[in-house]
């Protein structure tokens, strides 16, 4: 780990004036010795990492069905992180197909999901949130959140 130190200084002229010529130049050496050491300094309070980014990452998937996997009758929607919107019903609904037919919802680890049986994430939530891992949901589903 590197560290940048930095100094200033005032620079003055040390001849005395009754020998001091107009325009002499007068030559300054500064020198300084580091010393390490290895005890721990205290004040030393780095700032911490920022947290890693989670745009894109999957936060659940909607199943038609009651099995979360490959079996479903019909492609699962994948929902990303900190997202929320209509599943099947309502305005700006992307899987019209899944109205009342999403059974299970694959939750992702870290993640949390919230679904109401009415668009626009009002109604009534159904047990949520789930917490990660496959969730069975009620089939009357429509719209949902997704925190990670």
């Amino acid at each position: 780990m590197s560290h940048n130190e930095s100094f200033s200084y005032n620079s003055f002229k040390f001849s005395l004036p009754a020998t001091r010529q107009a325009q002499t130049i007068e030559n300054q050496v500064i020198s300084c010795s580091i010393n390490l050491s290895m005890t721990t300094d205290s004040s030393y309070n780095p700032s911490g990492c920022a947290p890693a980014s989670n745009v894109g990452q999957v936060c659940a998937t909607f199943y038609e069905g009651t099995a979360c996997d490959s079996s479903s009758p019909s492609s699962p929607l994948v929902v990303t992180a900190n997202t929320s919107g209509n599943i099947g019903h309502g305005n700006n609904a992307p899987r019209p197909d899944l109205d009342n037919k999403v059974k299970c919802a694959l939750v992702a680890p870290g993640c949390s999901l919230n679904v109401y049986d009415d668009a626009d994430q009002s109604g009534q939530n159904y047990a949520s949130p789930y917490s990660p891992g496959a969730q069975s949901v009620h089939q009357d589903i429509d719209s949902y959140t997704c925190i990670c």
